[in-house]
């Protein structure tokens, strides 16, 4: 049995990794700034403090009484209740989304509902979720942990959580408090099921490593997915009490390797993995058994082209009687739309930008949908564009801009649009656009302010059928435009529906009804329905072909979406009577182990005091300390030292202060670092105060020091479709007084002062997952300081430059690099990258080049025990060349190596690992020079 010193060296030991990579503040999660000119309110109870726009102050009492009411009852299965939390809304963003941090303390929601979500109020919904990871960090916030949260502050318990506590079980055990403790939840949703029971039905069973770190080559489905069935079907098996014990076991001794694993272990007689196949084992018999009793639709597959790695054909839409439109995504190709053939044939139309993708639509020869924009400057406020692109012409337009319009329809004219708009009160309406320049010509407020989804024109553009969500469920309606009278054509209730289809005197919907995604039809004048297709996993994005009567829509298989048609003919569909409704038993049996369920009708309606928050007096939030000092201006970590750390709930203020210890002159120093990302260029400042020394001859020599610096930066991003370009631009100004220097054998300035300038630009466009780079990628960096005091004057200058071009094979890649350098002082810090191999140059003039070729050579997917899983191996040619110029003369630096890489998961850290070996020749040494790669990738956490 190992003992507590060997715990504790192998728990310091990863927390140093952690923190000392290059991006340290990558372990304390900001999701990013809101506009500066938002006024804030706040509301305390007793579990929470809830701050908010003011914009949204009706939404904000009524979401502190949600938060109350759900922390009765959100923590029954899962331990002990949590102490209290800040929660911070967000109303300026398209992107929906919901954040539990834990260094700092902090849940972050997003208030705008996505298009696609399950029946009810998306913020009820959206609370349920992450009180649960609430719930879960909290629970590990005891014994050993408790007590090491006074050594270390919020950090150790997130660090621990990374440790021990794999993601698959915080999003499956909070997607399993969402279906348990309400009518919803995605447990109840067949397509969250659908990818995961193809996978295991179809390819098997993948190894654990895989399933939890996924594959370049092979889709695995994500860890909502796979949680939701480890923990549900394990919660049913065991009892709910299961995890509520593994978690805390955690929590009061986390020094234990392979925690979970060893716990569950005791609770279930199965270590992780054995549990892992025991429960998918079962799940395949089960699900194999479910699709043995379905009776499948026949179809006719269109034909595409043969696809190697997962694909998905999405959105068809016929153009002619051979001729069809489709969104296709894979994982070893950039998105993008296409024209198909019935040969098989396949041209691209247009490459977009990031997207909802909830609807395409078509009229005319005119293809219209919607697209993320970026705020360049505040992250927090993203918008949503309508773009269109004429098929025959290749004219492509942006019809609106900073807009917030989602699921585009266009009419059969091709003159008008409606789209759902959400404003910043979250008032959810529905407008109608000019289809030429987006226009708007008229609204439609929908009943009780319900959240219209998808909505679709009828072929005479004279009504508009839409899915409305809210605390009561779906409803399927019809709006006539003119007179903007909603008639409901399926009541509210919890059956997931979604995307309605004009079809002569019907309505075609996707519906749960079965418990497989299918294509229902319901008579809009009988209200009689009817089961159109009935498929193996799961269909969507269904298409009448309204000349050729023909039904087209996308129907799932483990290797993607794929497009099949049919000819229509009504008097093959199933009346609804004959359908058989499925029960959703994994989510009910579940739900029997809660207390109380989440009722929208009952949530208390308690009136509290809305006070105005203050952003200047919550500047300060230390939640963190530790044996370590951080630098924030620079962006590194020095050992050993002692900091506190702070981050502002808004995420707009960081410091760091505390005493760092320089080995190297064995002197010390105190330091205040504050970064203020509030306004909008970011500003810095940092002082120190403290001791320096120089070693001379074997002799110490000591002064004090004071220094000061102060940053400027104007961090931008901006996207235009499938292009992306980030800029910033920095201003740094340092002043050093040196005193106590009598001593000093040399003399030294007393005053010195340096002002710097820096420019870096990144442009990209979009790539694969399978891409080791982007192909088309720019970056220019350009760095100028100056250098004043009393005897003093120098200035360096230093420029960058890189490129990466696609290979000769896909997902290869070359890379261009080229930088000069000029200084004429030794203390100015080297900005550019040397040749490999080569150090301690005297790099006054000096220019640095280099070329490399990355390629992939193959995707193993293996795995040895819990110890490495190595997704791709990698390899790499390049040739570095540096030309120095010392007193008149040029001397050059060669290096002509190569390297070999792997991906690779170490002792399933949640992290990713680049290892391998790389080695070159340096002709002007006349050796080789090797060195071992091993780096980590914590900024893909982020």
């Amino acid at each position: 049995m190992f003992n507590f010193k060997h715990y504790s060296t192998i728990v310091l030991f990863v927390l140093i990794i952690f923190l000392q990579d290059n991006s340290v503040r990558a372990q304390y999660y900001n999701a990013g700034q809101d506009p500066a000119n938002i006024k804030w309110h706040e509301i305390k109870t007793e579990n929470f403090n809830l701050i908010f726009p003011e914009s949204i102050d009706s939404i904000g009492e009524q979401l502190a009484n949600t938060l109350e009411y759900i922390s009765d009852f959100g923590s029954n299965t899962l331990g002990q209740k949590p102490r209290k939390i800040p929660v911070l809304v967000h109303n300026q963003s398209v992107l929906s989304n919901g954040i539990v941090v834990w260094a700092p303390k902090l849940s972050e929601l997003y208030s705008i509902p996505p298009q696609e979500f399950e029946p009810g109020n998306w913020l009820s919904q959206l609370v349920l979720h992450e009180y649960r990871h609430v719930v879960q960090i909290d629970n590990l916030n005891i014994g050993i942990t408790k007590k090491l949260t006074w050594l270390f502050g919020q950090q150790i318990t997130a660090a621990f959580l990374g440790l021990h506590v794999p993601l698959w079980f915080l999003e499956g055990d909070a997607v399993v408090a969402e279906t348990a403790l309400s009518e919803s939840g995605r447990g109840r949703i067949p397509d969250f099921e659908m990818k995961i029971k193809a996978q295991v039905v179809e390819n098997g069973k993948y190894s654990y490593d895989k399933a939890i770190f996924g594959s370049f080559k092979d889709y695995v489905p994500g860890r909502y997915e796979f949680g939701y069935q480890m923990v549900s079907y394990n919660r049913i098996k065991y009892g709910y009490e299961l995890w509520t014990e593994a978690l805390q076991s955690i929590g009061k001794d986390p020094l234990r390797l392979s925690n979970l694993s060893y716990n569950l272990k005791k609770l279930t007689g199965l270590k992780l993995v054995q549990l892992y196949d025991s429960t998918f084992a079962d799940l395949k018999i089960q699900w194999s058994n479910q699709i043995e009793t379905v009776k499948l639709t026949d179809f006719e597959w269109f034909p595409v082209k043969n696809n190697k790695y997962y694909t998905n054909y999405n959105f068809p839409i016929a153009i002619s009687n051979n001729r069809l439109i489709s969104y296709r995504s894979s994982i070893d190709d950039v998105d993008r739309f296409v024209l198909l053939n019935n040969k098989g044939e396949e041209k691209t139309l247009i490459i977009p930008g990031l997207s909802y993708h909830n609807i395409l639509s078509y009229a005319q020869n005119l293809l219209v949908w919607d697209e993320i924009e970026f705020d360049p400057r505040w992250s927090n406020r993203t918008y949503s564009i309508i773009k269109t692109l004429n098929i025959e012409t290749g004219l492509y337009n942006t019809i609106t801009t900073g807009s917030k319009y989602l699921s585009p329809s266009i009419n059969n004219k091709a003159d008008k649009i409606v789209a759902v708009q959400v404003d910043e009160k979250n008032n959810y309406l529905l407008h109608i656009l000019n289809a030429n320049n987006g226009v708007l010509s008229d609204e439609i407020k929908t009943p009780d302010n319900a959240y219209p989804i998808t909505p679709v024109w009828s072929a005479n553009s004279k009504k508009i059928a839409v899915i409305l969500n809210n605390y009561k469920g779906k409803a399927l309606v019809i709006v006539t435009v003119k007179t903007k009278k909603f008639k409901f054509v399926l009541p509210y209730s919890q059956l997931e529906i979604k995307q309605p289809f004009f079809y002569k005197n019907y309505i075609l919907f996707n519906s749960a009804y079965s418990g497989v995604a299918n294509i229902y039809a319901i008579n809009v004048q009988t209200k009689q329905q009817y089961r159109v297709v009935s498929s193996e996993y799961g269909t969507k994005d269904h298409f009448v072909d309204t000349l050729n009567n023909i039904l087209y829509y996308a129907n799932y298989t483990a290797n993607g979406y794929r497009i099949v048609k049919q000819k229509i003919d009504t008097t093959l569909w199933e009346p609804i009577e004959m359908v058989d409704k499925c029960n959703f038993e994994t989510a009910n049996t579940i739900a029997k182990h809660e207390t109380e369920k989440f009722k929208y009708n009952i949530v208390p309606q308690e009136k509290y005091d809305i006070s105005s928050y203050q952003k200047g007096l919550h500047l300060f939030n230390i939640h963190s300390w530790g044996p370590f000092a951080l630098n924030l201006t620079n962006n590194y970590v020095e050992f050993p030292g002692i900091s506190f750390l702070s981050q502002n709930l808004l995420g707009t203020a960081v410091s760091s202060f505390g005493y760092s210890f320089l080995l190297n002159e064995l002197a010390g120093r105190y330091y205040f670092d504050f970064i203020y990302k509030g306004f909008y260029p970011e500003i810095g400042f940092r002082a120190e105060t403290g001791q320096r020394a120089q070693i001379i001859d074997d002799k110490r020599y000591a002064w004090s020091q004071n220094k000061y610096i102060a940053t400027v930066n104007l961090p931008l991003s901006i996207n235009n479709g499938n292009s992306f370009s980030i800029l910033n631009i920095g201003i740094k100004n340092t002043y050093v007084n040196n005193y106590n220097t009598d001593s000093l054998p040399n003399p030294i300035n007393k005053d010195e002062y340096s002002i710097g300038v820096s420019l870096s630009a990144i442009h990209y466009t979009s790539y694969s997952a399978m891409d080791i780079h982007p192909h088309w990628f720019q970056q220019i960096k350009l760095n100028f300081e100056q250098k004043l005091g009393s005897n003093l004057l120098g200035n360096f200058v230093a420029l960058q430059v890189k490129f990466y071009f696609p290979g000769i094979f896909n997902h290869d890649d070359i890379m261009l690099y080229a930088s000069l350098q000029s200084k004429n002082l030794f203390s100015f810090t080297d900005n550019i990258i040397l040749p490999f191999g080569y150090s301690g140059l005297n790099t006054f003039n000096i220019n640095s080049n280099s070329i490399k070729w990355s390629f992939p050579l193959f995707y193993p997917d293996i795995h040895l025990g819990s110890f490495i899983y190595s997704k791709r191996i990698k390899a790499a040619l390049f040739t570095d060349l540096a030309i120095n110029k010392i007193e008149g003369i040029n001397k050059h630096y060669t290096a002509i190596g190569a390297e070999i890489t792997s991906d690779t998961y170490l002792f399933r850290f949640l992290a990713p690992f680049e290892i391998g070996y790389r080695i070159a020749f340096l002709p002007e040494k006349n050796k080789f020079y090797s060195f071992a790669v091993f780096s980590t990738g914590i900024n893909s956490l982020r």
